[in-house]
């Protein structure tokens, strides 16, 4: 909050983003994607993710740090980066073994 554009930023945050609907932009046409969240996070609740995991589907990995606020890559910053190489690691091998044969 000390860095001059701060405030404009997070102004400029909030009306452009809540008068608008995203549920659009959560159609990922089932692709694979990774939802983490904190636990004692106050500006999003849990609530929230809870929301988002339902416009995600089913084809969504969610992971829950129960010891972090909002600022979770900051707070816990190797929790959050070994859940997303192993969520990249599991594409990359789910991609190379299910890709289909194309020497035959």
């Amino acid at each position: 909050m000390h860095f001059k554009g701060f405030r404009y930023a997070i102004y400029s945050t909030l009306i452009h983003t809540l008068d608008h609907d995203h549920q659009a932009a959560y159609q990922l046409d089932d692709h694979p994607s990774l939802l983490v969240w904190g636990s004692l996070d106050n500006v999003l609740p849990v609530s929230q993710a809870e929301q988002l995991r339902k416009q995600l589907g089913e084809n969504h990995q969610y992971i829950e740090l129960p010891h972090c606020g909002h600022l979770l890559h900051h707070e816990h910053p190797d929790e959050v980066n070994q859940a997303i190489v192993n969520f990249l690691q599991q594409q990359a091998y789910t991609a190379h073994h299910h890709a289909p044969d194309l020497a035959g």
